[in-house]
């Protein structure tokens, strides 16, 4: 084969494997961004308890400097290896903590029970001051609406009207936290029967 036709035959693999390349560096996830500490939330419906992502360091300095005592993680290990800083910035303030592995599909009843235990001992010496994270505040939310349904006595309307006080609103954000109460209520019967 000549020079010529062997160098346009390699241009022309490498025309076919630099897209597949890119499409691979494309399906990487970015890591969420992380949020400092004026950026957490606090809702009347929720005494002593900050909502948001993932805390930047300076965040975790600031909530421990204005009192806080328990950070609760509802990422995964996988979401939480784009962050390999935390632990240590975590246990550098002397938090309790509580990691509580659930995505939006497998919040349920035992999660539920996992941060109601965590809470209940951080309140055992008055209300605590509580960073309920996951990575954009969602699960964290969640998470209050089932608190609301389980110890709390609301309807369900008072819990999705106070959802979307805390900003999920929208018919999608709606939809999720419905769906999650409705997984807990199905998981507390089947417990309750068996």
């Amino acid at each position: 084969m000549p020079r010529t036709q062997t160098r346009l035959a390699a241009l022309a693999v490498l025309a076919l494997l630099l897209p597949a390349c890119a499409t691979q560096q494309a399906a990487e996830p970015e890591p969420p961004r992380m949020m400092g500490y004026e950026e957490f939330v606090a809702y009347a419906s929720a005494p002593g308890v900050l909502f948001g992502g993932q805390p930047s360091p300076e965040a975790l300095d600031c909530f421990k400097n204005t009192g806080g005592s328990l950070v609760v993680n509802l990422r995964t290990d996988k979401e939480l290896a784009f962050y390999p800083y935390y632990d240590m910035a975590r246990d550098a303030q002397g938090f309790e903590y509580a990691h509580i592995q659930c995505s939006g599909s497998t919040m349920g009843l035992a999660e539920y029970r996992a941060f109601k235990s965590a809470y209940e001992a951080a309140s055992a010496e008055g209300t605590p001051q509580v960073l309920l994270h996951c990575a954009s505040g969602g699960r964290a939310k969640t998470m209050w609406a089932i608190h609301e349904q389980e110890t709390l006595g609301l309807s369900r309307e008072e819990i999705l009207a106070n959802a979307a006080a805390r900003g999920q609103d929208s018919e999608r954000a709606q939809a999720f936290v419905a769906s999650v109460l409705d997984r807990v209520a199905l998981e507390r019967e089947a417990g309750e029967s068996s």
